[in-house]
């Protein structure tokens, strides 16, 4: 659960830069 949580905030964080290209990257190594 903690993982998640601290998944949430680097969303955040990443969603706060606008890097949109390191979200999708980050999405495509979770899977």
């Amino acid at each position: 659960m903690l993982f998640l949580i601290i998944l949430s905030h680097i969303y955040f964080l990443l969603d706060k830069f606008n890097n949109k290209e390191t979200i999708f990257c980050f999405q495509l190594q979770t899977e």
